[in-house]
C-alpha cells in the first residue's frame, strides 16, 4: 500500500467524520459520552464539530489518502499558537462558529460531557499550556483496518516538524492505546486522569485514563 500525506478542507468533513465515529467505536471514553445516542444523531454532531473546526484560522487539518484506492485513511488536526488576546483562552484556545453544531440527542450521556468539560477542558492549562505560545494536537484517527500501518507517525512526525520550526512544544490528550505512539515519538505524560465511563470501561472497573503529554521542540524519538 501507498499512502500519502495531504492537506484536508471542509470539503472533506463527511469523510472525516466517519473516520471519528469508525475509529472511536470501542473508545470507552467518547462511548460513555455518547452513551444510548442513536448513530445518526452521533453522526450529526460529529460532522458539524468537524465542520466548525475548519472554521477556526489557527487549525491545520491534514489527511492521509490511499493512493491505491483514492480513500482518505486517517485524520489529524494541530492548532497551532494565536496571536490575538481577544480569543478564547481556554485549553485549546479555540476560536469557532459552534452555532450550527446539533444539539446531542436523546440518550446523550449529557453528565459525561459536562465532566468531561469541567475537568479535562483544564488539563492543558493547568500544565503549563498556553494557547498563544504552544501548539495542540487533537483528533487525530485512523480508520481500524489501517492502523499499525505507521499513519499515526506519519501524521505525528509531520505536525512536530511544524511545532521544531516555530521552536514551540506540542501538548495532546492521549488515550491508552495512543500513549506508546506519543511517548515514542518524543512526547512525556505530565498528568494521567482517571475518568468514570461506567459501563465501557475497557479494564472492567468502570473507569478510563486520559493522558495530557508534551513534546519539547527536537525532542528525539525513542528507539523501540
Amino acid at each position: 500500500m501507498s499512502f500519502e500525506l495531504q492537506p484536508a478542507t471542509a470539503e472533506d468533513t463527511a469523510d472525516l467524520a466517519d473516520i471519528f465515529v469508525v475509529a472511536m467505536q470501542k473508545d470507552a471514553f467518547w462511548s460513555n459520552i455518547v452513551g444510548k445516542a442513536a448513530d445518526s444523531d452521533e453522526r450529526a454532531y460529529v460532522t458539524e464539530s468537524i465542520r466548525a473546526d475548519f472554521s477556526n484560522k489557527n487549525a491545520i487539518c491534514r489527511k492521509v489518502v490511499d493512493l491505491e484506492t483514492g480513500k482518505t485513511v486517517a485524520m489529524g488536526m494541530l492548532l497551532t499558537p494565536l496571536q490575538l488576546p481577544t480569543y478564547d483562552r481556554r485549553e485549546f484556545g479555540v476560536m469557532i462558529d459552534k452555532s450550527k453544531i446539533v444539539p446531542p440527542g436523546p440518550g446523550w450521556n449529557t453528565d459525561a460531557n459536562t465532566a468531561r468539560q469541567n475537568n479535562l477542558e483544564t488539563l492543558a492549562v493547568r500544565n503549563g499550556y498556553d494557547a498563544e505560545r504552544h501548539f495542540m494536537r487533537y483528533k487525530t484517527h485512523v480508520l481500524p483496518s489501517y492502523q499499525r500501518k505507521g499513519l499515526g507517525t506519519l501524521i505525528t512526525e509531520h505536525f512536530s516538524r511544524i511545532a521544531d520550526d516555530a521552536g514551540q512544544p506540542t501538548y495532546v490528550r492521549a488515550r491508552p492505546k495512543s500513549k506508546a505512539l506519543f511517548q515514542k515519538l518524543g512526547y512525556r505524560v505530565l498528568e494521567a486522569v482517571r475518568v468514570d465511563v461506567t459501563e465501557y470501561s475497557e479494564r472492567g472497573d468502570g473507569t478510563t485514563d486520559v493522558f495530557l503529554m508534551k513534546r519539547e521542540p527536537g525532542a528525539p524519538n525513542v528507539p523501540e
